[in-house]
């Protein structure tokens, strides 16, 4: 449509009407709000106003489209030939220039390009590639974006993008792909990316995580108390263990009911007992007992007693020597031969 030959210039001066009033009054709010009513007689100052600032508002927008040479709005031609620079670009003829090298497509409006080699595909755009070379992997057909804005004299000229799907187990999914031209021309390799819209989560007991707009972080909760009655749970951010106390043990015929044995604690220490069978012994008789386990230190407690049958004896003992592996012991008596003896020891060193 061809530009007017007139303004609608309307009430351009400012005069006093017949009726002794400005022949240009605004309307109310409520008339600006509500228009006129029905049948109703607007006032002369109230149209004048009206076509006036009508006017005023086309002759604004013509000054600044003149000062810059604009006469026209572009037509689709227009806007993609880029020829003239007398017309003004809309949104829609803005999207229609770009869609012509890709930029700004989405994937149903992607420059089709088939049997090329993408190392030659370096103008900005977005494509939709197939049948051609230099595809990352196995592929042989996806959507390509080239970015040449992005550039540097010192690290790349152009970054191309791939995107297709992919099987991954039976289930598809989006896989992208990155490299660069390089200012000698030369590729990189192609190099998956990962979205960064793609997120780790933090599952029971973990805290962190998120998407991978950053680096990202997992830590474990810090845990609950354990107690005698704890069991291997997780919960929240937080978690908790059982204790198997039996296997903080360890040791062979560690049953006191037994003959001898030994028993390692935390810590070290060591419990050794057991019972042997003398026979007969006289006055100042050394007895030797030999450890079932040698300490590493001698002993710091050793107790010791008799039985003849199964009665207590007067049977008197001394320590008179200990090692890493025996403790010898004098029997000190009253009776003269005490025949038939038993003696139960018990002793405590560091294993």
């Amino acid at each position: 449509m061809a530009k007017p030959d007139f303004k609608p210039e309307w009430a351009i001066e400012d005069v006093t009407t017949s009726n002794g009033t400005d022949n240009k009054i605004r309307p109310t709010e409520a008339t600006r709000n509500n228009g006129h009513d029905y049948k109703q007689k607007p006032p002369v100052e109230e149209i004048n106003w009206q076509f006036n600032n009508i006017y005023e508002w086309i002759d604004y927008l013509e000054g600044i489209t003149d000062g810059i040479g604009i006469t026209a709005i572009a037509t689709e031609q227009q806007a993609k030939d880029g020829a003239i620079n007398t017309a003004i670009m809309t949104p829609l003829r803005t999207r229609q220039f770009s869609s012509q090298y890709g930029i700004g497509n989405t994937p149903d409006q992607a420059v089709n390009l088939v049997g090329v080699n993408l190392n030659n595909t370096v103008t900005s755009g977005f494509y939709f590639v197939s049948g051609g070379t230099n595809f990352p992997g196995s592929f042989t057909k996806g959507f390509l974006e080239v970015n040449t804005s992005q550039a540097s004299a010192n690290t790349f000229k152009t970054r191309q993008v791939f995107s297709a799907s992919l099987d991954v187990g039976g289930v598809q999914q989006l896989a992208y792909y990155e490299r660069f031209q390089f200012s000698n021309n030369t590729w990189s390799s192609w190099q998956r990316v990962v979205p960064e819209q793609r997120r780790v989560d933090t599952g029971a007991g973990l805290v962190g995580g998120g998407d991978l707009s950053a680096n990202r972080t997992l830590s474990m909760g810090t845990p609950s108390t354990i107690t005698g009655t704890t069991t291997n749970s997780v919960s929240g951010d937080t978690h908790t263990h059982q204790i198997n106390l039996p296997s903080f043990f360890d040791g062979t015929n560690n049953n006191l009911t037994r003959n001898s044995g030994f028993q390692n604690l935390p810590g070290g220490l060591k419990l050794q007992w057991g019972r042997h069978y003398i026979g007969d012994i006289t006055q100042n008789q050394i007895v030797g007992v030999v450890f079932d386990e040698p300490f590493t230190q001698p002993f710091h407690c050793f107790a010791i007693t008799e039985q003849v049958g199964g009665a207590q004896s007067n049977v008197y003992w001394s320590l008179t020597g200990i090692s890493n592996n025996v403790a010898n012991f004098k029997a000190t008596e009253t009776a003269g031969i005490v025949q038939n003896i038993y003696i139960n020891w018990f002793a405590l060193g560091r294993s």
